[in-house]
């Protein structure tokens, strides 16, 4: 499988959430994407880094010029996701012309966040193929707010950062298998 995920507002690699904090939705993105190319799907992420190059096995390209690289390199993708921003999906599902392409909104935002609000647009809504949500509490918050069907929704928890693994085996006081974590950025 072809996956292609935009994330025009952030600049990091796969290798940013081992060494500094980063988003919870974007360390997310690069232990997924990890994950995809493990598998051996073909991966592209695209995001305001500096140097289009490979890192983890995810090609990493400048999303300021997404459609140059797609049409030179002839790509055709099964999946686009795009991170948070719905205007950067209607842009991308205008621009590309790839009817057989899932495109997918994967967002941490809440409903109340300046970039949500435009999905109060049916045509807008319409044009998301599938919605993919942190928690059951944020995609009931969308389906009540937006009117979004329940079946276009999929939760995708963001859990444990891959740095933590080895602490969780640790022999010291605690519970078996508690974590605490604390995220602000």
């Amino acid at each position: 499988m072809k996956i292609a995920l935009f994330d025009s507002g952030w600049e990091y690699t796969l290798n940013t959430p081992y060494e500094k904090p980063l988003g919870g939705t974007q360390s997310a993105i690069c232990y997924f994407l990890e994950e995809m190319a493990l598998k051996n799907h073909d991966v592209y992420l695209f995001n305001k880094i500096t140097n289009n190059e490979n890192i983890r096995g995810v090609m990493h390209i400048q999303a300021t010029s997404y459609l140059n690289y797609i049409k030179e390199n002839n790509l055709f993708f099964d999946l686009i996701i795009v991170s948070c921003l719905p205007h950067d999906l209607f842009q991308l599902k205008t621009s590309l012309n790839s009817p057989n392409t899932l495109y997918c909104l994967w967002t941490g935002h809440d409903i109340d966040q300046p970039a949500s609000k435009i999905l109060k647009d049916s045509k807008a809504k319409d044009m998301v193929d599938l919605f993919i949500f942190v928690s059951n509490w944020q995609r009931n918050r969308y389906i009540e707010t937006y009117n979004i069907s329940y079946h276009k929704t999929l939760i995708m928890l963001n859990g444990i950062g891959k740095p933590f693994d080895k602490f969780l085996d640790l022999p010291i006081n605690k519970k078996k298998n508690s974590m605490t974590y604390c995220s602000i950025i």
